[in-house]
């Protein structure tokens, strides 16, 4: 009785354990389905990824799975999804296969040249009469796994054309080949938005040359400075526009002989006061810059050049309007990713003044030394140049 007993516990047991496996197998499209849903609630909304390589004895099994998972996620519109063009050079350059085996310190590096911030790579196996999906989600900068899932694929007919094996059913055939035939089309994602915007602070450095040409010779006057204030910027990939409120401040004044005449040659022309020289401006910089972002996984390095110009607002002493003035600018900079949609910038330039209104006219200075010089040729020129430094945060919207 004991040996019916056991032997009907076995016999059931064993059968239990088909009707499970039974139940968790699955058509290809469901397990994929499922697994992306699942990695979906594990990895953060916006993050960028890259599906890798899918292990299988079928070149045409492991593009169709690539093909729907990368479906998949895009359907979610909340995830960067690396464009299959870069990956495929990429896979010449590296000369690996997208259905071939790829070590954990490759997925790595080709992760990080593509600018990806999670991997997903996988295996299909024979696993008796069906197949075992294997799919893990790899973090690009620490190789920490983020998930892993695990399907029991059905050997159904959609398999069997995929295995190139003969199907029962011709429509599945037709199906499997229009699916691979309508690729998955590029989808813009919040992470690779053409659009952000952000602000912070910005502050600087000014120098400035005046020269006045006497009878006696040249006189230079030298000028340092300091301009500080901050805004906003909207970045569009390849162009940026800022706008800035600035308080600017030149003081500090030093003047000699271009000549090398020494100060007892000074009696015959009379000097402004140095708090003459000392003028603070309130000024509104409108900038339009061209950039080119170079990515390198978090973080992003752009040279840029453009113009700026300068809306003089306040003025200490003289007329607020002539004091605009257009600057040429070049420099380079670097984002930072805090997350997939916020980043940290730091950007500087140089950038060289085109004279003002005020600067090429000098009417009260003519006036001023018309009136105490007697050996005033009355020509006046000013060389302005600077260095800029920006700190900010940005959002892509």
């Amino acid at each position: 009785m004991k040996k019916v007993i056991l032997f009907l516990s076995i016999i059931g047991f064993l059968g239990f354990n088909q009707l499970i496996n039974a139940q968790e197998a699955a058509g290809i499209d469901t397990g994929i389905s499922e697994s992306v849903n699942n990695f979906s609630e594990i990895i953060t909304p916006g993050t960028k990824i890259v599906v890798l390589n899918m292990q299988s004895e079928s070149a045409t099994l492991s593009e169709y799975i690539i093909d729907e998972i990368i479906k998949y996620f895009l359907q979610k519109r909340n995830y960067t999804i690396v464009d299959r063009q870069n990956l495929e050079l990429i896979q010449q350059e590296m000369d690996f296969q997208l259905s071939g085996e790829v070590s954990d310190v490759s997925a790595q590096s080709i992760g990080k040249k593509l600018g990806a911030e999670i991997i997903i790579s996988g295996s299909i196996d024979p696993f008796g009469s069906n197949y075992r999906l294997r799919l893990r989600a790899i973090d690009v900068e620490t190789a920490a796994i983020h998930g892993i899932e695990t399907r029991t694929i059905l050997t159904d007919d959609t398999m069997a054309v995929l295995l190139g094996q003969p199907a029962a059913s011709t429509s599945t055939a037709k199906r499997i080949t229009k699916q691979r035939e309508a690729k998955p089309a590029p989808v813009l994602q919040q992470n690779d938005s053409w659009f952000s915007m952000g602000g912070g602070l910005k502050g600087g450095l000014l120098f400035r040359t005046m020269e006045v040409e006497y009878e006696l010779g040249d006189y230079s006057f030298d000028q340092t400075g300091y301009n500080i204030g901050g805004g906003m910027f909207l970045d569009l990939i390849y162009a940026l526009v800022s706008v800035d409120f600035m308080y600017a401040q030149l003081s500090g004044t030093t003047g000699y002989w271009i000549d090398g005449r020494t100060s007892l040659d000074n009696r015959d022309v009379n000097f402004h006061e140095d708090s003459q020289w000392g003028n603070g401006f309130g000024i509104l910089n409108i900038g339009l810059f061209g950039k080119y972002p170079f990515k390198f996984s978090k973080i992003t390095l752009f040279p840029l050049a453009g113009v700026e110009y300068g809306f003089a607002l306040i003025s200490g002493q003289f007329e607020s309007s002539k004091h605009s003035a257009l600057w040429l600018r070049v420099g380079a900079g670097m984002d930072y990713a805090l997350n997939p949609t916020t980043y940290f910038r730091i950007n500087g330039s140089y950038g060289f003044k085109f004279n003002s209104e005020y600067e090429k006219t000098n009417d009260d200075l003519r006036e001023w030394d018309g009136q105490y010089n007697d050996n005033f040729l009355g020509e006046y020129s000013y060389e302005t140049h600077g260095i800029s430094i920006n700190l900010g945060i940005g959002f892509k919207l």
